[in-house]
């Protein structure tokens, strides 16, 4: 502009100006005919700032589950499964979802089965970040006052806080066991010791049921975990090659308590479709394919997944079901009623009840 007359530069000014504010006129057009982006940068990216952000004192006054589980004490209680909350898609589909059905649930406790982020860099701020946001979601349709319990998934970090401990979290009515992922992990042919951390697994778990069973307890139990049990392709076969282990103690005690093991991880691919794609349902007494050996097995629990949220492809061929979803669970004295829930409202028609054997 060195040349430039007086007027020239002026002009100049003026065009740079005008370009400016039409930049700007058009990201606010864009944000209030999405309001649910803005809704959502306006949490991710101003107050949950990644690896800058200190999490912890944030994640720190969240009411996290505890071993004695704190829940108010309603006459049927409700509890919420998801899991996998991953992908670009995240957020809306959960939103989706509680925008559809917040009315319909009335949960004294929330239980995420594992996977905060999709990065394959497993770090403490991206687990704890996708935490954040889940957390912060969920308390737009919900009272702080309901505790949510996180699970390690195979893309999150042991360490992150927020993420539940193993064992017991017990309330009045109900009992939620947690194996996190590096208690039961996935791609077990490739790690050295997946064996026997899974047979200690497999002990520990025996130990606390059969605690269970030696105080007469008659609540039923939730396993809530990320890694399934039944045989997929996933990992040529071998994803979770040891899963027998958990299968044979949740057998022996399946006629002794109430068992529910709730799973996640294989939202991708073809990996479920023999047993009915991302939503599915395994009733006690059936047969699966246990992992790592094809062998069918009978089971003495019930066995389906806690519903994808981030992003579900397992269908293909149209035969079987592909959506991202939650799953609800009503505890009554002598039954469970289980009911599945997605953008669209209830899954199954009716919901499905579960007769408890102990009560």
């Amino acid at each position: 502009m060195k040349n430039m007359t007086n007027k020239q530069k002026m002009y100049s000014l003026i065009i740079i100006l005008i370009i400016v504010i039409i930049g700007i006129g058009c990201e606010l057009f864009y944000y209030h005919y999405n309001p649910d982006i803005f809704n959502q940068q306006t949490e991710t990216n101003e107050n949950i700032k990644n690896n800058t952000f200190e999490h912890n004192k944030v994640i720190n006054k969240f009411n996290l589950a505890k071993k004695k589980l704190q829940v108010e004490n309603d006459k049927h209680p409700n509890i919420i499964f998801g899991s996998d909350y991953q992908g670009d898609n995240r957020y809306n589909n959960m939103k989706e979802i509680l925008d559809k059905n917040n009315k319909e649930l009335n949960p004294n406790l929330f239980v995420f089965c594992g996977d905060y982020q999709d990065s394959s860099d497993i770090d403490i701020d991206s687990t704890e970040y996708g935490i954040i946001e889940l957390y912060t979601l969920i308390s737009n349709y919900y009272k702080e006052s309901i505790p949510r319990l996180f699970i390690q998934g195979n893309h999150d970090t042991l360490k992150a806080y927020g993420i539940s401990e193993d064992g017991i979290y017990e309330s009045e009515k109900y009992i939620v066991y947690v194996l996190n992922r590096d208690s039961f992990p996935n791609n077990q042919d490739q790690q050295t010791n997946s064996e026997e951390v899974v047979k200690k697994t497999s002990e520990s778990l025996k130990n606390d049921l059969q605690s269970l069973v030696d105080k007469k307890s008659n609540k039923p139990v939730f396993i809530t975990t990320h890694v399934p049990l039944h045989y997929s392709t996933r990992n040529g076969g071998n994803d979770n090659k040891y899963s027998k282990y958990i299968v044979d103690v949740l057998n022996e005690y399946g006629n002794k308590l109430d068992i529910v093991y709730l799973f996640g991880h294989n939202h991708s691919g073809k990996y479920d479709d023999y047993i009915g794609g991302s939503i599915n349902y395994i009733p006690d007494g059936s047969t699966i394919k246990v992992g790592g050996t094809n062998e069918e097995k009978m089971i003495n629990f019930t066995y389906m997944n806690a519903g994808y949220i981030g992003y579900s492809n397992n269908s293909l061929n149209q035969t079987t079901t592909n959506t991202t979803s939650v799953s609800s669970i009503t505890i009554y004295d002598d039954k469970l009623s289980i009911q599945k829930y997605n953008k669209y409202g209830s899954y199954y028609k009716e919901p499905i009840i579960v007769k408890l054997k102990n009560k």
